[in-house]
């Protein structure tokens, strides 16, 4: 069996069978009998409908594992056998609590995408000093120099050289057949499997788990739905291949991601791309996952990476910016250093229906206000005008192609039904949308002629308005305003949650709201030529496009630098780099610490889920006293809290943490399940930054975190910023003299500062006024910041005195960059608008360097002070440095 598999692998096919080698097949029929005897082989083999179609050889010692030869039947390639069977061996070596798992020697890229740790083997040689071995001795050396210039950095020749390789690279996986072997297979950790779904009739299988599940994720797009995506795929399934990646644990499904595999554009070259199902179609796309997001989407990619000869470039677009799997996806991706792109590829405004009618025409403008009734008042004499709601038949369909095809936007050339297509594939789903009541189609009549329509979608409490058109020659009426205005007020009244005019940047969707959401975009680059190139060409058109100005801009998030790498630990010990450990330990202690104060478990249990998943430190209390001893601990970012809890409410506990100085601009937000005006008109008076609900949805409550800490985070930066100057003002410049200082203790490293004045700078005001003596700051402010280090801060003290804090600087040299600065200040050129400033501007600067003795930042301050007095009484124009302390 192990030499019928090996003589139709792919080894044999390249001539590096193993069985290959002479005597290996002799010496392997005396080793395997007596490994079997000590209990140490470890022989696998993969059957597929009883055919052997693959084989590991391993041996099993001191709680090891060691994957000694493998091989697979070459016909299986494409479907991924070696994955499947290198995973199910380290499953089993997990489950036998082995220490290792050891892929032994050799560079084979599959081993270095699981590996976390490789070990090096050294060869020792000893030659004799004679004549001949001395030649043996150099020879091997030229002969390693030509390896590494020939195999390692030009790579022109050998099995992994340029010339062998090149048909690789250049091919787009035209040649890739479907897979015949129904590996449904991939499993993971945790008993999870993936189905791969080809056809139609497969996919139809799921119509009664897709929408449950789809609720179940919390996604809310009716873009998603099974009626959605099967009305695409029979239309448009076509025209690639159909590739539905669904994730099973046991019988349950847990997890779906349609895509389709087809040719298209990237950057104007036609290549072989992997997108979702229903694009373009499609206005907002996610994966449906509701649980084990990490599972699954490692399970999905790890298939998508193993048929990578089939595809050039994935491209997933309209998923929304606060997507958890987006996010998840991206972690992925820089781990296993797969080359890709983020971008922001439209956005869409959306309207918060939370007031009534008479409230949200008061927070429009007047003559919006004005436009909006005189046209409802219009329809409701029902004279001329007329809205009627009709169903999707045949004679309303001829209707809104004709008026699509005469509208604005015909003329304009986007011309949506323009594509029979396009027509084939709205009438169907339309049909199984209003099956299932969430369609809605309006029509407008002036005198019995239909002259506009509009289609809505109705899902999970929100309305989506996907298309509208109106003949221009009765434009007087404007039917625009009219459908969309009766159509706010229709859904305020039946008390659904938003109304979502979809993506696009058109100017009429933001008369009627100033909310926005935003989608981005994922390209994920193959490590083929032909992709390699689009990238480098997508990233230089995106570089070009921000230094215009461009309103979206994608950015690169990795770049390959090299493989992982291999050798692998199958235990629960993982060994970690301690210096790729420090840093994300640092880059987890900048993370904000939000306090969630909530007395329901479950509540608190799911804050916690939502926004450590967002990448935010948690800190929980229970009631408002306990939540006061957390603050006293570690003080807040942001606090989130309930209303209703016992010992101290939330009203109480607000009011508490609004009265004390330290914690009064703390960003506050309620998260109740009390929704009545009172209380949120109560909650904003106490000063809550926000009110929500308990109905809330996870990405409207991420929404308002980001929007909170940013208002603050920006608050902050401009209290401690000097206005004329931009540089730090007095608090800011104290507060990080006081963290440098407690730095420079710590870690027992000098620390200096300087304070610097301007000399006759009464005169230049005098003389020339205080215009033209703040412009004198200005641009000492920017000589100061454009002499000194990064790392150094320039703060301004109070009127023309600055404060410069030198780390990791002694007295001498401080001394020694305030004498060049000074000499600077001599020669340079002064001046404004009408002409040069002739008063003589120089500076003088005192000096002091931190000491042991020091009890706080107020005793360097006034070295430094005295230092400056010194200067200024010296004849001005000079640095001094600090003497004793009976200066």
């Amino acid at each position: 069996m192990l030499l019928s598999i090996s003589g139709r692998s792919l080894k044999f096919q390249r001539g590096v069978a193993f069985f290959s080698t002479p005597g290996m097949t002799e010496f392997m029929k005396i080793l395997l009998p007596r490994m079997r005897e000590s209990g140490m082989l470890k022989l696998t083999a993969l059957y597929l409908n009883d055919r052997p179609i693959a084989y590991d050889i391993g041996f099993k010692y001191n709680d090891k594992i060691w994957s000694y030869e493998s091989a697979f039947d070459r016909e299986y390639a494409p479907a991924g056998v070696g994955h499947l069977l290198l995973t199910l061996l380290i499953e089993d070596a997990i489950k036998d609590n082995c220490r290792e798992f050891d892929l032994l020697r050799g560079d084979e890229d599959y081993k270095f995408s699981w590996a976390e740790r490789r070990r090096e083997h050294l060869e020792f040689t000893v030659y004799h000093p004679g004549l001949l071995p001395s030649l043996i001795h150099w020879g091997y050396h030229f002969r390693r120099l030509a390896r590494f210039l020939v195999r390692k950095e030009f790579r022109f020749l050998g099995k992994k050289g340029a010339i062998q390789v090149l048909r690789q690279w250049l091919s787009l996986g035209k040649g890739c057949s479907r897979q015949e072997l129904s590996v449904t297979a991939t499993t993971r950790k945790g008993g999870l499997h993936l189905k791969v779904l080809t056809d139609l009739e497969e996919v139809r299988d799921l119509e009664g788990e897709w929408n449950h599940l789809l609720d179940q994720s919390g996604i809310g797009s009716i873009f998603m739905t099974y009626e959605w995506i099967i009305s695409w795929l029979e239309v448009y399934g076509e025209k690639g291949e159909i590739m539905i990646l669904a994730a099973y644990r046991g019988g349950e499904l847990i997890g779906v991601c349609p895509l389709i595999l087809r040719k298209g554009r990237f950057v104007r070259c036609l290549v072989r791309l992997i997108e979702f199902a229903g694009d373009p179609q499609s206005d907002t796309t996610d994966l449906i996952l509701p649980e084990k997001k990490e599972e699954v989407i490692e399970l999905f990619w790890d298939y998508l990476w193993e048929c990578r000869s089939r595809w050039s470039i994935i491209r997933l677009r309209e998923i929304p910016g606060d997507s958890l799997n987006l996010t998840i996806l991206g972690d992925l991706l820089l781990d296993r250093k797969i080359p890709h792109y983020f971008r922001t590829c439209s956005q869409s405004p959306f309207l918060t229906l939370d007031k009534k009618w008479d409230d949200y025409l008061k927070s429009r403008s007047k003559s919006f206000r004005y436009k909006i009734r005189r046209d409802l008042r219009r329809l409701k004499k029902g004279k001329e005008l007329q809205l009627r709601e009709v169903s999707p038949t045949p004679e309303v369909w001829k209707t809104i192609f004709d008026i699509n095809c005469k509208s604005r936007k015909a003329d304009r050339g986007i011309n949506m039904f323009a594509g029979r297509a396009t027509r084939d594939f709205m009438k169907k789903v339309t049909g199984l949308f209003a099956d299932r009541g969430w369609l809605n189609i309006r029509l407008l009549f002036c005198n019995e002629v239909a002259i506009a329509y509009q289609i809505d979608f109705i899902y999970n409490y929100k309305s989506c308005y996907y298309n509208s058109a109106f003949l221009p020659e009765y434009g007087r009426y404007h039917p625009g305003y009219l459908i969309q205005g009766l159509n706010i007020k229709e859904n305020i009244r039946q008390g659904r949650r938003e109304l979502d005019l979809l993506r696009g940047n058109e100017q009429y969707k933001y008369f009627y709201t100033n909310e926005i959401r935003y989608h981005r975009e994922i390209d994920i680059f193959n490590k083929t030529l032909v992709p390699s190139c689009l990238k480098l060409i997508y990233a230089v058109k995106e570089a070009i496009k921000r230094l215009r100005g461009g309103r979206y801009a994608a950015r690169i998030e990795h770049t390959i630098r090299g493989p992982a790498a291999p050798a692998i630990k199958a235990g629960n010990d993982k060994v970690i780099n301690p210096i790729e450990n420090m840093n994300v330990v640092d880059e987890q202690a900048k993370k904000e610490l939000i306090l969630i104060v909530d007395d329901d478990p479950v509540i608190l249990k799911k804050l916690r889920h939502i926004i450590m998943s967002a990448g935010y430190r948690i800190s929980s209390a229970t009631n408002g006293k306990e939540a006061i001893e957390r603050v006293k601990e570690e003080a807040p970012d942001l606090i989130i809290s309930d209303i209703m809890m016992p010992e101290m409410d939330g009203y109480e506990f607000c009011r508490h943490i609004r009265s004390h100085p330290n914690t009064a601009l703390l960003p506050f937000i309620f998260l109740t399940a009390k929704d009545k005006i009172d209380d949120r008109i109560e909650g904003i008076k106490l000063g809550a930054d926000a009110y929500l609900t308990k109905a809330f949805h996870p990405s409207e409550l991420l929404a308002t975190v980001r929007t909170a800490l940013l208002r603050h985070q920006l608050y902050l930066e401009q209290a401690q910023m000097d206005e004329l100057t931009g540089l730090l003002n007095r608090k800011g410049i104290i507060d990080e003299l006081t963290e440098q200082v407690t730095i420079a203790r710590q870690y027992q490293r000098p620390f200096s500062l300087a304070m610097i004045d301007l000399d006759n700078f009464k005169a230049v005001n005098d003389r020339y006024g205080h215009p033209v003596g703040d412009l004198v700051l200005r641009q000492f402010a920017e000589l100061l910041t454009r002499e000194v280090r990064e790392e150094i801060k320039v703060g301004r003290w109070g009127g023309e005195e600055f404060l410069v804090l030198l780390p990791e600087t002694s007295e001498s040299g401080a001394h020694r960059l305030l004498k060049v600065i000074c000499e600077k200040v001599v020669v340079f050129n002064w001046e404004w608008e009408k002409e040069r400033i002739t008063v003589p501007i120089t500076m003088s600067a005192g000096v002091a360097e931190l000491r042991v003795t020091d009890q706080d930042i107020n005793e360097i301050i006034d070295r430094a002070d005295r230092a400056l007095y010194q200067a200024k009484n010296r004849g001005k124009n000079q640095v001094v440095v600090s003497g004793g302390p009976g200066e």
